[in-house]
């Protein structure tokens, strides 16, 4: 449980975004109602398509940062940022909700070489650096599967013994519990939400610490779970299966002799469009 700082309705608070990419997460923040302030991310290209449809946006699309003016509209390193506007940053303190964040999962990902010496794997330490900063309410994180899966051993050597690695997740939660956080983690897979791909993301959520009842078993995944059924019905989408391939893009499918000729590209054929054939499809055309 917590108090009453806060019982007030956060869906309509600030957030910042780091380690941005194209902005996935901070278009799903702003489509359930939270403000987005700025992002960033290194990037040149992923924050090209962030620029775009974020920061410039779309004039029939409701999405967009408010961005200072101070904080220039380009790509910047995490590290460079909070050298260049430590200042800015602290007037900032505890008037931001929420900072949201992916760090780069490559040196993580079984489907890389997934390396324990790869430098990405310590840019979480700048995240927190600027959760130092800010003292925001709620911190979000999220990164694949196998942050939180320890590396294999270092080899011994003459001079040290073999050495036994920590998944990365135990340290990132240490050092937020540190910074006066409460820390809930949890593995969450795409498809439980009606997305269709397995997709396995590890979650990291936690509460500035003055913020919780003292002693309470408050537990910031339980509110998932409740309203995970709700959703899907309000939704339309299917609870005890997941969606398919199918049921997502199937009216993308080719059917003979309803090809025309392309409208952006000599000599090609696109399909004749109708419209969707599945629940989901109609959702996401909304």
């Amino acid at each position: 449980m917590t108090n009453e700082k806060t019982s007030r309705k956060h869906s309509s608070g600030k957030f910042i975004d780091l380690f941005a990419g194209c902005g996935g997460l901070s278009l799903g923040l702003m489509a359930a109602g939270w403000n987005g302030i700025f992002a960033i991310e290194q990037e040149s290209q992923a924050f090209g398509t962030l620029k775009r449809n974020l920061v410039e946006g779309h004039p029939n699309s409701p999405y967009r940062y408010q961005w200072p003016n101070w904080l220039n509209r380009q790509p910047l390193e995490i590290s460079e940022f909070i050298k260049q506007h430590r200042q800015q940053l602290s007037t900032l303190n505890r008037t931001i909700d929420l900072i949201a964040g992916g760090p780069p999962c490559q040196g993580f990902s079984f489907a890389g070489r997934r390396d324990s010496s790869d430098p990405r794997n310590h840019l979480f330490k700048h995240y927190v650096e600027l959760v130092k900063i800010m003292e925001p309410p709620f911190l979000l994180l999220e990164n694949v599967k196998g942050i939180s899966i320890a590396h294999a051993p270092i080899a011994a050597t003459d001079k040290n013994p073999e050495q036994l690695l920590r998944p990365f997740s135990e340290t990132i939660i240490e050092n937020l519990t540190k910074a006066g956080y409460s820390v809930f983690h949890r593995l969450i897979r795409a498809m439980d939400v009606g997305v269709p791909q397995f997709r396995p993301r590890y979650i990291i959520f936690a509460i500035r610490r003055d913020l919780l009842i003292s002693g309470s078993e408050f537990d910031a995944f339980q509110d998932f779970e409740l309203h995970r059924e709700q959703f899907l019905n309000e939704k339309g989408l299917p609870i005890d299966r997941p969606v398919t391939v199918r049921q997502a893009i199937s009216d993308l499918e080719t059917v003979e002799g309803e090809l025309i000729e392309c409208v952006d590209s000599v000599g090609a054929s696109q399909i004749k469009y109708r419209s969707p054939r599945s629940k989901y499809q109609r959702l996401m055309h909304g």
